[in-house]
């Protein structure tokens, strides 16, 4: 930043005309402005009254500063608190510090002095000042969460108030770049085949690499947290699976635990997978707060038209707060079921290129309201033009929806664009969609399109979900999916997301999760 900095030069102009008595006028004058001046300063130091009960008369906007969970060698989000003085006289607060000073796992700034010992601190009459907090928790080997607390101590003479600080600090594996290529972010490549641990979470501030030839596992209750830029990145030729289970899911998220942090979209960059050298399988994984969820593309192929021999498997997973995509499929081939995605700022499911899908029993509702979402939730195309602007186009085999809800914000939320060469395949089967036009037998069969609000005791109710605008996707009970799906594709997928059977009722209910009284 270039700081400017302005000299006045000062010109004293001498007027030998100029009498001396109207030099002595000027002096008089200033005389008195400085006189006045001088009084006005002693007369506000006069009426200034300490208070001497100076913590009797404070008061504090929280008894106690809590912080969610956070990793240990990492820093919380800075909380802040207010300190009132409720007497109309200015109080002098002869002390300000932590409990725990030479110890203590907190930083505290009070009204603008970042110190963890403030001193003869004055507050004036029915005025308030700002403290502010933060914690950074050291490493204890532990791998169940601890509890880190001090409190600040307001001290004045004999007397003394406080204010709680606790934390809960959770140890984690930390992973730092161990490689680098110019131009791309720094990475961290397993060096082999790796089962990740499930007993602390994996903290990743680069790329996670799997690189050619070597696997990486992840069994059920494992947490993976991503700083932002990052993410995971299985490269050509090398292998992902995941095993997650209803109960205890594999989480993919961003490193931020805090509260306020919990649906904020954007925190880390997504999962991107190149051919494998095999199938891949995600079973039971939750998938949130990242830019794309899943990106799925062939490798470095010569033929920009190749279509990866591989099948992602992606089974009951979530995949939630986007900030473009749910899912990006480029000449791919992906088998889903009991698949939910919800709220991403550019749609659900992006299918580009060639490839062949298969979603059954999947949920694809996008009530984004970051900002105006003028995509479709769901679109799919068999060509695209790369970034120079060659057009591409594979053959779609299949792009099948069975028993799905694809449903949104915007009237049309399908979009579909066939180049007229190539194969083009999309069906949509015992499925409820938001669509403009429903009318081609050979795409839609079956299908229920934008369904209207449904009334209940003389109120207006979302047509499917309990609340979708507050993130309850549960199905409302009355809703237009409730034994509407197909049986025969129910018997396909017997269990629901949440792991309750579809064939104990007269037909399954649309979506991935099934109405249970």
């Amino acid at each position: 930043m270039l700081y400017l900095k302005y000299f006045h030069d000062i010109s004293v102009i001498s007027n030998k005309f100029v009498q001396i008595k109207h030099r002595n006028v000027l002096q008089f004058k200033v005389l008195i402005v400085l006189i006045s001046v001088a009084a006005l300063f002693s007369q506000c130091s006069k009426d200034e009254v300490i208070d001497e009960a100076a913590i009797e008369s404070l008061s504090f906007s929280l008894d106690t500063v809590i912080f969610d969970t956070v990793f240990t060698q990492v820093g919380t989000i800075t909380k802040n608190f207010k300190i009132y003085n409720n007497s109309k006289n200015t109080i002098s607060i002869s002390s300000i510090t932590l409990k725990n000073e030479l110890s203590s796992n907190y930083r505290i700034n009070v009204d603008g002095i970042a110190s963890n010992e403030v001193t003869n601190l004055k507050i004036a009459g029915n005025d308030s000042i700002f403290v502010f907090v933060e914690a950074t928790i050291d490493p204890t080997g532990s791998n169940l969460p601890l509890i880190v607390s001090d409190s600040i101590v307001f001290s004045s003479g004999n007397e003394a108030a406080y204010v709680g600080l606790v934390a809960w600090g959770q140890d984690a594996y930390y992973y730092l770049p161990n490689f680098s290529i110019e131009g791309l972010p720094p990475l961290f490549i397993f060096p082999d085949n790796v089962f990740l641990a499930n007993d602390k979470p994996h903290v990743f501030y680069c790329y996670g690499v799997v690189d050619s030839a070597y696997s990486l596992y992840i069994n059920a209750g494992t947490n993976l947290h991503f700083v932002k830029g990052t993410g995971l990145w299985i490269y050509k030729e090398g292998y992902l699976e995941v095993n997650g289970e209803a109960d205890n899911p594999v989480v993919f998220t961003g490193r931020r635990l805090d509260s306020e942090y919990s649906e904020v979209p954007g925190q880390w960059e997504g999962i991107l997978i190149n051919d494998g050298v095999d199938d891949i399988t995600i079973n039971y994984a939750v998938i949130k707060n990242a830019h794309v969820g899943i990106q799925v593309e062939p490798g470095y192929s010569s033929d920009p038209n190749d279509i990866s021999p591989n099948t992602l498997f992606l089974n009951n997973t979530r995949i939630e707060n986007m900030v473009t995509s749910g899912i990006i499929a480029f000449n791919h081939k992906i088998t889903a079921t009991n698949l939910f995605v919800a709220n991403c700022g550019v749609g659900s499911l992006n299918i580009i290129g060639g490839g062949d899908y298969s979603f059954t029993h999947c949920t694809f509702a996008d009530y984004w309201s970051h900002d105006n979402r003028t995509t479709p939730t769901v679109t799919i195309s068999n060509s695209y033009s790369d970034g120079l602007g060659n057009k591409y186009s594979s053959d779609l085999v299949n792009a099948y929806f069975g028993n799905c809800i694809i449903h949104g914000t915007l009237d049309d939320e399908i979009t579909l664009t066939d180049n007229g060469t190539d194969v083009f395949n999309p069906y949509f089967d015992a499925c409820i969609v938001n669509k403009d036009k429903v009318s081609n037998g050979a795409i839609y069969n079956n299908v229920i399109n934008d369904p209207e609000d449904v009334t209940v005791s003389g109120i207006s109710h979302h047509p499917i979900f309990t609340d979708p605008t507050e993130g309850d996707y549960t199905l409302f009970s009355k809703c237009v999916a409730v034994n509407k799906g197909d049986a025969f594709i129910g018997l396909n997928v017997e269990f629901d997301l949440n792991g309750n059977s579809r064939i104990l009722d007269t037909a399954p209910d649309i979506g991935a999760t099934e109405l249970i009284p």
